[in-house]
């Protein structure tokens, strides 16, 4: 049996992953590679899957396969190849989540590996962040990405891309795929899933060290504290449409407006993923001068 699960990054693949191992394992399919995050596959008598660091991973007559959702980038599979890639994959899951969670964490999470242009905003975006923690309506979100109006133009388009593609991939999935929430996954709620896959999935998964750093909330609608009525006219014409083709209520954008935000969920877990990658950085530099001193 193979079996593929595909979304966007932040999406839920990584815990939906963990469920799913398990289930098959205590269901008796064995001899399974498990196959994360392939760019590209070649099949010479037998398929090999290539990952983002270059590892080769072969692919065994059970397999599950963990894909992330490309939109043109170098990274990822194209949502346009993603059909003919896994074509032999008798089981399909697109792991959807609500979008205005998703920016959220998609944004959050840039710590772990900020690049050269990012790493030297980190302080100024730590003391926005405690800002919005201690006066939740007094900034909006989306200036945790930028203050910036060209590079908040620039994401705009960006956001635009991503939900053009999110509606046209829709429509091309067949009776083979499963579109499945990350609310229900988290919620516990398995059963459509387990439905379509022939065995039961349940949420009793031990979580990886990967796993554990990547979490930040599992919940949802964790958006309504976070974003302000400047976050709502900012992001709606672009989440509107998704909301609607995916199930989402697209109407409902009320918000919480709480006294304070927890740090745990956003000061906290950047300086975490940003001082650990910092961290690992600086061991690699010692590692080098070892060896070429």
């Amino acid at each position: 049996m193979k079996v593929l699960i595909y979304g966007l990054p932040k999406s839920g693949t990584t815990i939906l992953k963990a469920r799913i191992q398990k289930a098959m394992a205590e269901n008796g399919i064995k001899d399974m590679s498990v196959i994360m995050e392939p760019m590209s596959r070649e099949d010479n008598g037998q398929t090999i899957f290539k990952n983002y660091a270059g590892e080769e991973i072969l692919q065994n007559e059970n397999s599950l396969t963990k894909a992330l959702m490309s939109v043109n980038e170098p990274f990822g599979v194209d949502y346009k190849s993603i059909h003919q890639m896994f074509s032999d994959y008798d089981k399909k899951i697109f792991i959807i989540r609500d979008p205005r969670d998703r920016v959220i964490s998609q944004i959050l999470y840039r710590w772990f590996k900020a690049n050269e242009d990012l790493a030297p905003t980190y302080s100024d975006t730590l003391a926005r962040l405690k800002f919005k923690e201690s006066n939740p309506s007094a900034l909006p979100f989306f200036n945790l990405f930028s203050v910036h109006h060209h590079k908040l133009l620039n994401w705009k388009k960006t956001l635009s891309k991503f939900s053009e593609a999110l509606e046209e991939f829709k429509e091309t999935l067949d009776d083979n795929w499963l579109v499945y929430h990350y609310e229900d996954c988290v919620n516990g709620n398995y059963q459509k899933l387990s439905n379509f896959l022939g065995f039961q999935v349940t949420d009793e998964a031990a979580q990886s060290k990967g796993l554990v750093r990547v979490s930040r909330t599992n919940t949802s609608e964790n958006w309504r504290n976070w974003f302000t009525q400047e976050d709502v006219e900012f992001f709606k014409g672009h989440f509107n449409k998704i909301l609607k083709v995916y199930g989402y209520n697209e109407v409902d954008w009320r918000l919480n407006n709480p006294a304070s935000l927890p740090s745990e969920e956003g000061s906290e877990y950047i300086a975490k993923l940003f001082n650990g990658q910092s961290q690992s950085l600086g061991m690699v530099e010692k590692i080098k001068k070892l060896f070429t001193s």
